[in-house]
């Protein structure tokens, strides 16, 4: 959505633009809660491997600092969907 409103902005003006800003809004959302995701999956991958407990226990930290990121990414979801669905209607 957010690339065809980009490329009918010329046409359209601002309300493909509009469309267009709320899109990346709510892509920008989807893609913290994706890279939450696969950062802690990653460092699940790595904790068997980890030299220490000392690691373990910073593995720990990180893992919830990822679940708090993807909490976050997806308390904003609801609002950046209707701001563009708004924004298209």
């Amino acid at each position: 959505m957010r690339y065809a409103a980009e490329f009918a902005e010329p046409d359209l003006g601002n309300r493909a633009k509009h469309v267009a800003e709320r899109a990346t809004t709510l892509q920008d959302v989807l893609g913290e809660h994706q890279d939450a995701i696969v950062a802690e999956a990653r460092l699940r991958e790595l904790l068997p491997k980890a030299p220490s407990s000392g690691a373990a226990f910073a593995a720990g930290r990180l893992v919830e600092r990822e679940r708090a990121r993807k909490a976050a990414a997806r308390a904003a979801l609801p609002k950046a969907w209707r701001r563009l669905e708004r924004a298209w209607s």
